[in-house]
């Protein structure tokens, strides 16, 4: 953690040792997680460019409930903190909620309830977010926390295995989209997209893996290429697909598994993957890999945008180029064609994280 968030790192992970003695902990894509033998996680945080976000994954029904729009109760604002006004008390009191410790009122099996802390340079917390809408979405589809796995005790995934990032959350990707934007939707295509298409990267059928609320296919679309946009999240594809009805581009939109893009039936000339190589950890590499090649045309062009591990405020997943080089190789039908220095800009980030761009070739 770089500068002075470092210091508000050390005070959260003191305060959570302290408050939950017994607590276990686990670092993904540079991230700390803090959870229960047998209970699962109930809190993470990570570094953003100006804040440190922390999450409370489990906190059912907090007292007193970070402030929220009486109105929507989507998210809030409250006062800026300064460092040595931060109210230990209260965030402990949230964090034996959520653990379900004795001491707090969270047990385990209430209804599931996402609170996001940021903390900002001059202290913990100018703004406090309380995602109810997704927990009241889940919770309506008769989901809740299981109280010995940590993950969806019924199956919101339909049917599918849920990737490493959805069993860390315990919610489906599909969830991110259910109280407004993601953290990855800035409501336009990547900047490093429109470039890539200004200088005709993309010809022929193309295929957007990941493609959330359909930015990049639309824009893509919008040059008079044929493009299919695939995610799971079925929310993220509804937005798309009526972006696409508002602004009168001829796209396809799908409901897809990104491990067994076979099932599509098609290949396609150009692959884009946008910010979603970066979401699976190594073991899950290969299947999606794999996955990818099962659609893409022999010397077709597979394009990945992922967060790099080079340069400060990196992204939640940063990946280096050897990892890269190491997924797609010559032996699973690969050639690395170049990765060059990128941004992946988001709604966190002033001027978009470090990025690498792969342009990576099918043999």
């Amino acid at each position: 953690m770089p500068g002075w968030k470092r210091d508000v790192g050390r005070r959260l992970d003191a305060l959570i040792v302290r408050t939950v003695p017994d607590v276990r902990k686990a670092v993904k894509w540079n991230s700390p997680f803090y959870g229960i033998e047998g209970q699962g996680w109930f809190l993470n945080f990570h570094c953003f460019t100006k804040y440190v976000k922390v999450a409370f994954f489990r906190g059912t029904s907090l007292r007193p409930l970070p402030p929220a729009s009486p109105s929507t109760r989507k998210c809030a604002t409250s006062t800026s903190i300064e460092d040595d006004q931060l109210d230990e008390e209260l965030m402990a009191s949230w964090i034996r909620q959520a653990s379900g410790s004795p001491a707090g009122h969270g047990a385990a099996g209430s209804r599931q309830q996402s609170v996001t802390v940021r903390a900002a340079r001059n202290g913990l917390d100018p703004w406090i977010g309380c995602h109810d809408k997704v927990a009241r979405s889940v919770a309506g589809r008769g989901t809740k926390l299981s109280e010995r796995s940590g993950t969806l005790a019924d199956d919101p995934f339909s049917g599918r295995h849920p990737t490493s990032h959805e069993r860390l959350t315990g919610l489906p990707w599909d969830a991110s989209y259910h109280d407004g934007p993601a953290p990855w939707d800035i409501g336009q295509p990547q900047p490093a997209i429109v470039r890539l298409a200004s200088e005709g990267g993309f010809a022929g059928a193309v295929l957007d893996a990941g493609c959330g609320t359909g930015e990049n296919a639309l824009h893509v679309a919008s040059l008079g290429l044929s493009v299919l946009g695939v995610d799971v999240a079925e929310t993220a594809l509804a937005i798309a697909r009526e972006k696409a009805d508002d602004r009168g581009i001829e796209v396809e939109f799908a409901a897809a598994d990104a491990f067994q893009l076979e099932r599509l039936g098609r290949r396609f000339e150009t692959v884009l993957d946008c910010g979603l190589f970066h979401t699976f950890d190594g073991d899950e590499r290969p299947g999606y890999v794999a996955s990818l090649a099962s659609v893409t045309e022999h010397d077709g062009t597979l394009y990945v945008l992922c967060f790099s591990d080079d340069g400060p405020d990196t992204g939640p997943h940063p990946i280096s180029q050897e990892e890269l080089r190491a997924a797609f190789n010559p032996s699973n039908g690969w050639n690395v064609a170049a990765i060059e220095p990128d941004r992946i800009q988001t709604r966190y980030h002033d001027d978009g994280a470090p990025a690498w761009l792969a342009t990576i070739k099918r043999i």
